[in-house]
């Protein structure tokens, strides 16, 4: 069975979605590295989202949050829609590992909505379809390793900015794997089981 401490994370501290340098990134012109920013401020933001779903604290609302994280996927769709065919090679290719990275937590998102109105007992379930759905641990893997060739083919092109970019995103995935090997399996399920109650 696969480790359920890397599905999910804690609320990441705002000071360091700053330090990526993620300020404004939707009405950044297109570039390798606004790409990049767009898709860290992404992350944050849906990663936010399941925070707070796995959240023993958080009073929400099953259906509220879901539909947030409905919007962020919308509205991060949107975006690369407007920057698909713009750019040079390393704008496609800043472009593909963004939507690849869409492409796994919409697979997280999927698998949530379906459980909608479900009640408690349903926790297992929902807890073995998204280990096979979405494995945080390996999305991030293949991320880091799409960023690390796009970084080396940034510096043979002399994008200092796009390599410095990348750096900092790459720092801000290793921050978030480091805090979601403290979860246990077992916090989690119940974390599940709390949040279908709260339909």
């Amino acid at each position: 069975m696969k480790n359920y401490s890397l599905k999910f994370k804690t609320i990441v501290p705002l000071v360091t979605l700053l330090t990526i340098g993620l300020s404004n990134p939707l009405y950044s012109a297109p570039s390798p590295a606004n790409t990049i920013k767009q898709l860290g401020s992404f992350i944050y933001k849906i990663e936010q989202q399941l925070a707070n779903f796995f959240d023993h604290n958080n009073n929400t609302s099953y259906r509220t949050l879901t539909n947030t994280m409905k919007n962020i996927l919308g509205d991060f769709n949107s975006t690369l829609s407007r920057t698909k065919t713009r750019g040079n090679t390393l704008q496609q290719e800043a472009h593909s590992i963004a939507h690849y990275a869409r492409n796994q937590f919409n697979s997280a998102y999927v698998v949530l909505s379906r459980y909608a109105g479900k009640g408690k007992n349903s926790a297992g379930l929902l807890a073995q379809e998204l280990q096979k759905q979405f494995d945080l641990e390996t999305a991030f893997k293949h991320i880091k390793s799409k960023l690390q060739t796009l970084s080396a083919k940034a510096k043979e092109k002399g994008d200092i900015q796009l390599v410095a970019t990348i750096n900092r995103f790459i720092d801000f995935i290793n921050k978030k794997v480091s805090v979601w090997k403290k979860r246990s399996a077992f916090s989690l399920i119940t974390a599940i089981s709390r949040r279908l109650n709260r339909q």
